[in-house]
């Protein structure tokens, strides 16, 4: 669905057979330079083109099933794809429906890890790799240049222990127990901070990494302290906001411990409701 800045229902895609409607809507994006929106089509293997108001433009076949994706250009995109089993990123031709370029070799292994948004394009593309928790970016020449390295000390997983385990259930038993720390995934960033999450013992954590002062806050500090309700977080824009989800219980549990009201008369049955804050350097 497409709504307008004051709220105002602009239009929606189906979920259906044809052209046009979406069997199984997995990924998007958005391409500022022409204002479209593509979504991959998990059904269909397909990126379909719609512009800013959801009006149908054109349909492409996807050569690869991915998990992720960025628009370069209207006619390349970067996936992300961990079904492939060879390499976490390529570069393709959507044209010729073709791969150009394939980046940072995977390897041999059972589950998904950091399977989120992997894929930040704002003045430079960055990729992150939860398998060696680096944040690469992909340069206009086609390379791949490590920036950042998400060290978490003895909580990082190393390449052995995922392939040495039989699918998902033993790996998340370490991540339980607090023994390792997710793969890092969900990127994206502004001028000053990056934007990324990660679980620890069952629990989301979503990070601002401060690229000036070259250190890293944990957003969920602020809930703790009472600065923000519990909230579910996705990111940050290009006005330097962080943005998410509350959910109604959660902004009734905030507002009633810290007498600090947000919105009256939130009923449980209301939709969530969306969060933006700064972060003061």
């Amino acid at each position: 669905m497409v709504f307008s800045k004051d709220g105002k229902f602009i239009n929606k895609v189906e979920i259906g057979d044809g052209p046009q409607p979406i069997t199984w809507p997995f990924a998007f994006n958005y391409l500022a330079i022409d204002e479209t929106i593509w979504v991959y089509d998990q059904g269909r293997q397909q990126i379909i083109v719609f512009d800013k108001d959801l009006n149908y433009v054109r349909t492409y076949t996807n050569p690869l099933p991915l998990i992720d994706f960025a628009v370069l250009n209207p006619a390349q995109l970067l996936v992300h794809s961990q079904f492939k089993k060879d390499f976490l990123f390529h570069q393709v031709d959507l044209e010729q429906g073709t791969v150009i370029k394939d980046f940072l070799p995977d390897f041999s292994h059972r589950g998904a890890i950091g399977i989120g948004r992997s894929i930040s394009i704002n003045e430079r593309v960055l990729l992150i790799a939860p398998f060696d928790f680096n944040i690469y970016e992909f340069s206009p020449q086609g390379e791949v240049i490590p920036r950042y390295f998400l060290d978490f000390g003895r909580l990082n997983i190393d390449h052995s222990e995922l392939e040495s385990q039989v699918g998902m259930e033993n790996l998340n038993q370490l991540f339980e127990e607090g023994l390792r720390i997710y793969g890092p995934h969900q990127l994206s960033e502004d001028d000053r901070w990056l934007f990324f999450k990660t679980y620890y013992r069952g629990e989301s954590l979503y990070f601002a990494y401060d690229k000036i002062r070259k250190e890293a806050i944990n957003l969920g500090d602020y809930v703790k302290q009472g600065g923000l309700p519990k909230c579910t977080l996705f990111g940050i824009n290009s006005a330097s906001q962080f943005y998410g989800l509350i959910q109604p219980e959660d902004l009734i549990d905030y507002q009633n411990s810290t007498n600090r009201i947000w919105v009256d008369d939130i009923q449980l049955e209301h939709s969530p409701f969306l969060i933006t804050f700064s972060l003061v350097p």
